[in-house]
């Protein structure tokens, strides 16, 4: 498609929908339940100098979405704006306009957003640890999301790619793959060889987590779910084996699975009861690495003195890193890891795709094709 001019000074356009000037997007108007999800026409956002337009291919949904629809995102140090409210962290699609200091990328490229932009600059990005970063920006929380068929963002925001096969692998293939990739590796110090258990694996961050484990080089990778009907589903999609049940009865299983011994590594995005039986899941000197606030209960006690017996480690993180975010890109291109997509809804339906997230119908990802 070729360029033409914006109305906008310093800014290259590429000549594409939304020449109305207007484009259509889910917002908010308050929080609440899905009907609170409009689909309306609004107005294109005009990059800034340093930003980008991106012409959304494809953008994702995830039980987080649902969470911030429900109840808005109270948590520091980000300040969510009152609605009106566009949600939407993850997004794939063509540059369609560029603002007159950028310099990385021009029409036409194929690009991805980083769900997490850290600032590069504050105490905790200078130390290396910049999914705690603490001055980011991340979309659908201080600045208007990507479930839209325009985004705008800083061009330091965004990853330059190849055309891929499919935009909406492309959108699934950073925010919970690079997450999933600081739980397992960063944060709990993965080594090929190891044995891993991965809580609510049909998840989004559940299996990306299989993938990395896998990628890594464990063995044996075993999923939880409390859905029988996803059992198979999971084994399909690398769980060597699936523990189908409730919190209550998890450690049982995993030590049966593993001959009694444990696993070295858990990965929870449950939280909960699920954390404390993930606990109990860890092999002598095993490490659990949490990244769930969600489900199962906030407040769990932990035996103290069963840590120091078993000289086990349990750690939280959060977030991705630059360089995680770009390193998944590289292993989507290079067929690394392959995003599971549980279904692909119109941007219009994005109701839908709430109601099917929270009624845990899902394995994998949602993703909206405006």
């Amino acid at each position: 498609m070729a360029a033409d001019n914006s109305t906008t000074p310093g800014v290259t356009r590429l000549s594409t929908r939304g020449e109305t000037g207007l484009m259509k997007a889910i917002h908010i108007d308050d929080f609440g339940d899905v009907d609170v999800l409009k689909y309306a026409d609004v107005q294109i956002p005009e990059p800034g100098a340093d930003e980008i337009l991106i012409d959304v291919k494809a953008t994702a949904v995830s039980r987080f979405h649902t969470v911030v629809r429900r109840f808005g995102w109270p948590k520091m140090p980000f300040t969510m704006p009152p609605p009106p409210y566009r949600l939407g962290n993850e997004a794939s699609g063509i540059v369609a306009a560029t603002g007159d200091k950028v310099t990385e990328f021009k029409v036409g490229d194929a690009v991805v957003n980083m769900s997490f932009p850290a600032c590069g600059s504050c105490t905790f990005c200078e130390r290396g640890l910049d999914n705690l970063c603490i001055k980011a920006s991340p979309p659908g929380i201080t600045t208007p999301g990507s479930h839209a068929e325009f985004y705008a963002c800083s061009q330091s925001a965004a990853i330059k790619t190849q055309i891929p096969e499919s935009f909406e692998k492309l959108t699934c293939s950073v925010w919970s793959y690079s997450t999933a990739w600081n739980q397992a590796v960063i944060s709990g110090g993965l080594k090929a060889g190891q044995t891993v258990l991965v809580t609510g694996a049909s998840g989004a961050l559940g299996t990306s987590a299989v993938q990395i484990a896998h990628l890594v080089g464990s063995p044996f990778v075993i999923g939880t779910t409390e859905s029988e009907a996803k059992a198979s589903r999971l084994q399909e999609y690398g769980c060597d084996q699936v523990v189908v049940g409730s919190a209550a009865d998890m450690a049982e299983s995993v030590r049966e699975l593993t001959h009694g011994r444990g696993v070295d590594l858990v990965i929870d995005s449950v939280g909960g009861t699920y954390l404390e039986a993930g606990i109990r899941s860890l092999a002598r000197g095993g490490t659990l690495v949490t990244i769930a606030e969600l489900g199962g209960g906030r407040s769990i006690e932990i035996d103290g003195g069963y840590l120091f017996r078993e000289a086990l480690s349990v750690k939280g993180t959060r977030g991705a890193t630059r360089t995680s975010q770009r390193l998944m890109v590289e292993f989507l291109e290079a067929g690394k890891i392959d995003p599971v997509i549980d279904r692909v809804l119109p941007l219009s339906e994005a109701a839908e795709a709430h109601r099917a997230i929270e009624a845990r119908e899902t394995v994998g990802r949602v993703v909206l094709v405006p």
